[in-house]
């Protein structure tokens, strides 16, 4: 079961990034340590390193897994460009191939449903639920060894 904090499933950004993924086999291979350096510069060093070479090392395999789902709705992958050499706001960064989203065979979004709608679907037909309406709980151990919730979020 999936628990979810709000009412419905939420939207979701058309693009993601992925690192060695079959759409960029024919580019030259992202620089993951200049890459890391924009990330720590951008947040102004307030980021965890760790967790981003964990994405680092497995966005393939996430790649692999949307990709089955969005190819049986008929989707195909398109692998965007997003070079900006002249930066943005007057600041230069790197912006590495690894841009994903997916469109039908024409290029057009329209026809395609939703990444997250297409997920709850998959869900589904696994055999498991999402249900909304949830709150975040925390299990929090009282000295004498009993666990009492504690609610992390505003009820809806």
């Amino acid at each position: 079961m999936v628990c979810e904090g709000s009412t419905q499933v939420g939207a979701a950004r058309h693009w993601f990034a992925a690192f060695d993924t079959p759409p960029f086999a024919d580019r030259e291979p992202a620089d993951r340590q200049r890459l890391m350096g924009e990330i720590v510069r951008y947040s102004l060093g307030n980021c965890d390193q760790s967790l981003i070479e964990m994405w680092m090392d497995e966005s393939a395999d996430m790649f692999a897994f949307v990709d089955g789902i969005m190819n049986a709705a008929g989707a195909v992958v398109i692998a965007d460009e997003n070079d900006m050499p002249g930066g943005m706001g007057g600041t230069s960064f790197y912006t590495p191939p690894f841009e994903h989203h997916y469109a039908d065979e024409n290029g057009d979004r329209k026809g395609i449903e939703e990444r997250n709608m297409l997920f709850e679907k998959h869900i589904n037909e696994a055999g498991y639920e999402v249900s909304y309406g949830y709150l975040l709980a925390k299990l929090v151990r009282e000295e004498g060894g009993r666990a009492l919730p504690k609610t992390l979020s505003v009820p809806r």
